[in-house]
């Protein structure tokens, strides 16, 4: 095998959450939606897109959802 295959690079990512407050849920959301479109991470693979997704859906911002698949 090449050099090239037997290098493993190991990196530390930190782990973030981000936390909304706001006076009522829609205000809520639409805060959200500003940080996330405001997001600019590079070099690993976010689930940001899947939480946009969630935030336009009429169920989420009526306060219809659940956490499971």
């Amino acid at each position: 095998m090449s050099e090239k295959y037997q290098k493993v690079c190991y990196r530390h990512f930190k782990i973030e959450k981000v936390i909304v407050f706001a006076k009522n849920r829609k205000l809520a959301i639409k805060n959200t939606q500003k940080v996330f479109s405001s997001a600019k991470i590079e070099s690993v693979k976010t689930n940001i897109p899947l939480f946009n997704e969630f935030l336009q859906t009429i169920r989420f911002r009526n306060g219809i959802y659940a956490t499971f698949f």
